[in-house]
């Protein structure tokens, strides 16, 4: 058992976490333009505050080696070594595209346990802090809103929703995962709290999900228009959760942006077993072609890709069934907890004197522009 600072730098998210036995206990991030330089040893600062202990009762540090930014990687791994010279700990180094995958395999994506397939909207955090919240809504619903639970519960509308559900930080009033369609309900308040309204709602539109809005009035005095503006959403033909079934094998494929049409990727299986080693991938139509054709016996396959690399498959790939994108994930050191933890108790422990990022490919210098 351990207590671990975990540091990620690797892309524009600056992240720092604190875990304890493999449990994650403090947090503290920022997704910006390479601020790292800027805001490293502030986080690292504010989660040993938030954790109530001082920087010597860490028992190591994990850094994120990459593959990811020259840049940022230098100044997490140098920060790391610094604080395991002075404070005389081991250092350990994780993956990156390792831990980013564990965002949805074991967090906010699909995952399969024991054939029984669950959909994960929220990491384990933030479920955990918004989870009671959500139970105590269900039992005080509004009128409106158990006027819509009638109408659309036990998939009466052709589709599952959930009620007073945490996606992210957030919960919704009514959502359709299959569909990444949420239906909320608003009372008198919201006229007081667009801007709000709207940045949730931005919040929520970059991890992929749509958003409608109805006042309560709607709901009460004109509920067949109400259906039949959720039925128009749920008929569109959008980007969707797989329905994952027992024979139904999800694979994940987290990509970080190199240059041009490059990608650094892996692939991993749901149980974050590496399908595929990380490498430098240049992107065209014959890429992942073996990831992503059928199965025999007629078993169903699903290949996720994610991280801020993958857009470039998007357009390459629009037309593959078994591809599925999610937008909005970037590595954050609160998926190293676990896999930090591990390496601690297995004594994997890098040697601080000589260990280097995991670039993956050299370092090439962009030309000067001409004035």
């Amino acid at each position: 058992m351990a207590l671990i600072l975990n540091i990620e730098t690797a892309t524009t998210m600056c992240s720092v976490s604190l875990g304890k036995d493999g449990q994650l206990i403090a947090l503290k991030e920022l997704n910006g333009d390479y601020t790292h330089a800027e805001n490293l040893t502030l986080f690292i600062e504010d989660v040993i505050q938030q954790a109530g202990i001082q920087l010597k009762d860490i028992d190591a540090v994990a850094v994120s080696k990459g593959p990811g930014s020259y840049t940022g990687l230098r100044i997490g791994v140098s920060t790391a070594k610094g604080l395991c010279y002075s404070l005389d700990k081991p250092l350990i180094a994780i993956n990156t595209l390792e831990h980013l995958s564990l965002t949805l395999s074991k967090g906010e994506g699909i995952m399969q346990t024991h054939d029984a397939p669950r959909f994960h909207t929220a990491s384990k955090l933030d479920w955990n802090s918004s989870i009671a919240f959500a139970k105590q809504n269900r039992s005080n619903p509004t009128e409106a809103e158990k006027i819509i639970w009638e109408s659309i519960r036990a998939s009466r509308l052709g589709a599952k929703f959930r009620r007073q559900h945490p996606i992210y930080k957030y919960i919704v009033d009514f959502v359709c995962i299959e569909k990444k369609l949420i239906v909320e309900i608003d009372g008198k308040i919201h006229e007081f709290q667009k801007e709000a309204d709207d940045f949730r709602t931005a919040e929520l539109n970059r991890f992929g999900f749509r958003v409608i809005r109805f006042a309560n009035e709607e709901v009460v005095s004109a509920l067949e228009s109400v259906l039949s503006k959720i039925r128009e959403e749920l008929d569109l033909n959008t980007d969707s959760f797989p329905k994952a079934s027992s024979n139904m094998e999800v694979l994940y494929c987290p990509m970080i942006d190199a240059r041009r049409m490059e990608v650094y990727c892996a692939i991993y299986d749901k149980d974050n077993n590496c399908v595929m080693p990380t490498m430098a991938k240049v992107i065209d139509e014959d890429s992942f072609q073996e990831f992503l054709s059928p199965l025999e016996r007629d078993r169903e396959r699903c290949l996720i890709f994610f991280g801020d690399g993958a857009a470039k498959c998007k357009e390459t790939f629009s037309s593959q069934v078994n591809a599925m994108f999610v937008d909005g994930v970037f590595p954050s050191a609160k998926q190293m907890v676990s896999l930090s933890e591990s390496a601690y108790q297995a004594a994997k422990f890098e040697d601080v004197a000589y260990f280097e990022p995991f670039y993956l490919k050299d370092f090439v210098a962009g030309k000067k522009k001409e004035a």
